[in-house]
């Protein structure tokens, strides 16, 4: 059969590889559709590469499939048709609060850049980027459009078909957040803690106040283009991870107010999984971090 081969950092190939067989009863043949390369802001093994594209997994060999995109739960930029990367949004030479709507293609076979495809409605930095059914979602973040930096209601929730180079606004984030973490967790987007850097816009006296932003743990359904509110984080949390993994929504280390206090040290190790209805605290990290990005893998240091 043919399949994705992880050979090492930036080289995957499609090579030719004997057909898995049964040897022992206790064996089984699984098809794994749903895998992830790469991650500039935390990936998961469930994402793929394209709507007409191959389907990719970073450890194992995979069977390919031409079927179609499966869903991806990553959040990071998508590969697309096994070729092509699209880089949109954030902030310009010019520095913070310079946000543009830009969008570019990346081509990983030729080594170019293309700027030619279709830029976005809104000016976006710090999108959330998510794959589902064809598209590319990105949601959350700041703009300078629509009110301004954190002054309107809700954030950003576009999204880009690759196929037809088009882009959509869809329903925002019920309130206006930024500096958080997502992931696709069984096929929905849920967008944990952030801040919003404009209290003064968004407060108690606004009809949606849900309370403090960073304690907001927000679902977006694909299907119905609608959002809900799950129950509040334990914490005010900020400038973390998120990760789907066994069944799982996994938060790492980042900024949890209560245990970072007001000191110039805003890292924390904390690590917390939550099973669909609570969170539960987990063995914490060796080290302290904010705003680093992650990788699910079964390559561990000594095999490296």
């Amino acid at each position: 059969m043919e399949a994705a081969v992880f050979r090492g950092l930036g080289d995957v190939r499609i090579e030719s590889i004997p057909d898995p067989e049964i040897e022992a009863p206790t064996d089984a043949v699984v098809p794994i559709t749903h895998r992830v390369v790469g991650s500039p802001s935390g990936i998961d093994r469930t994402t793929a590469c394209g709507r007409t594209g191959k389907r990719f997994q970073p450890t194992l060999s995979v069977q390919v499939s031409k079927r179609g995109m499966p869903p991806s739960s990553s959040a990071t930029y998508p590969v697309v048709d096994d070729r092509y990367v699209y880089l949109f949004g954030g902030d310009n030479e010019k520095g913070r609060f310079n946000r543009v709507a830009w969008n570019w293609r990346y081509d990983l076979e030729k080594d170019t850049w293309d700027r030619s495809v279709s830029d976005a409605p809104f000016t976006q930095s710090f999108p959330l980027p998510t794959f589902h059914d064809g598209w590319l979602y990105y949601s959350t973040g700041n703009t300078q459009q629509k009110g301004g930096q954190n002054n309107y209601p809700g954030a950003l929730n576009q999204r880009y078909d690759p196929e037809t180079d088009n882009w959509q606004v869809v329903t925002p984030t019920p309130h206006p957040v930024t500096d958080g973490s997502g992931i696709k967790f069984e096929d929905e987007l849920h967008f944990i803690g952030g801040w919003n850097t404009n209290e003064a816009f968004y407060n108690e006296n606004r009809d949606y106040f849900r309370g403090e932003v960073k304690k907001q743990h927000t679902v977006y359904d694909y299907e119905s283009n609608t959002w809900r509110y799950e129950d509040e984080l334990p914490g005010h949390w900020h400038h973390g991870g998120t990760r789907s993994a066994g069944g799982y929504l996994w938060h790492y280390l980042g900024t949890i107010d209560e245990v970072a206090g007001d000191g110039p040290d805003q890292h924390t190790d904390r690590i917390q999984r939550w099973d669909g209805e609570q969170w539960e605290e987990m063995t914490p990290a060796p080290v302290k971090k904010m705003n680093f990005s992650t990788i699910t893998s079964e390559i561990g240091p000594g095999d490296a």
